[in-house]
């Protein structure tokens, strides 16, 4: 089984954009004008981005488990993302560790969406 979560977007060929520049997601299939869907891969980790009406329309969050956080922090900062400066969200701001032993750090795309960055210790 494959669980493949839906990101509600409002512009695909730009959700497409940035998901496929700062992460080393992979477009599945070639999208077309008509599409109203993108299926995007990362190694075993699926990612679907919608424009339809009736995919989560509220913002979704999901947990990315990830082996070695500083290196893909570095990976992402080679693709070009700078960490924002979110005193009122420190997770967003840089890798935080959390008191139940993980270290986290959120990215938020234009849409709301998060994927939730995760190293556990």
């Amino acid at each position: 089984m494959t669980l493949v979560p839906i990101f509600r977007v409002t512009n695909l060929r730009k959700a497409v954009a940035y998901y496929t520049s700062l992460f080393p997601f992979e477009l599945a299939e070639e999208l077309t004008d008509e599409s109203p869907v993108a299926l995007l891969r990362w190694e075993r980790a699926w990612l679907m981005l919608s424009v339809l009406p009736g995919d989560q329309p509220e913002a979704t969050s999901v947990n990315v488990w990830i082996a070695d956080l500083d290196a893909l922090v570095l990976q992402l900062q080679g693709r070009g993302y700078q960490l924002p400066d979110r005193p009122e969200s420190p997770v967003h701001s840089g890798i935080v560790l959390q008191t139940w032993g993980t270290r986290e750090l959120y990215i938020t795309d234009a849409d709301g969406n998060t994927l939730r960055l995760i190293e556990v210790q």
